[in-house]
């Protein structure tokens, strides 16, 4: 089992290289083949991710965000698949977004590492390693409902394996945007 972990994070390291094209803050709309956003725009759905980032990284208040009453934290299938449902309260502390993988029996915060980050966002897509995605093929449940993808990159890294990566999912329908899910893809870290 070692082994294909090593293997496969050389493959992650060979496919990402020092891909760059995400390490500068920007913003695309969606195209054609993604979720719709709902009754939300893409700039509210942008201010509502990036408010949230800021939130986990400690420089947001809590209450500058909507979270539904139970918010559902999901790890990516290369990180376990496991998910976890949070109630509204229990979110207030940044350090109680973490997710227990089954499958490799370690804590993944969602709490960004202390670093000088770039922030970079897609609306309907979900991001990882330099990459973006359809959320499908994370968590195809997920992928109807507005989603941001989000990555966060370290100036001075060179690899992708040190981005940290989370998309939010919205509730279509309540305004303003309204948490209900988050994927987590970086289960390197």
């Amino acid at each position: 089992t070692a082994g294909i972990v090593v293997m496969v994070a050389l493959f992650m390291a060979a496919g990402c290289g020092s891909e760059r094209e995400l390490a500068s803050p920007q913003t695309a709309s969606p195209s054609s083949g993604q979720s719709p956003m709902g009754a939300h725009s893409a700039a509210e759905l942008t201010n509502a991710a990036t408010t949230i980032v800021a939130f986990l990284q400690g420089s947001a208040g809590f209450e500058q965000f909507e979270l539904a009453d139970k918010v559902s934290l999901h790890l990516s299938p290369e990180g376990g698949g496991t998910r976890r449902e949070l109630s509204r309260e229990m979110l207030r502390d940044r350090f109680n977004w973490k997710v227990r993988s089954e499958a490799f029996d370690h804590i993944y915060s969602f709490v960004p590492p202390q670093a000088e980050w770039e922030l970079t966002t897609r609306v309907g897509r979900h991001l990882n390693c330099g990459y973006d995605y359809a959320l499908a093929t994370r968590v195809e449940r997920l992928s109807a409902s507005p989603h941001v993808g989000t990555t966060l990159y370290p100036r001075s890294g060179d690899s992708c394996l040190q981005s940290w990566n989370l998309t939010f999912v919205f509730d279509p329908e309540i305004r303003p945007p309204t948490l209900v899910a988050v994927v987590y893809d970086q289960w390197e870290w």
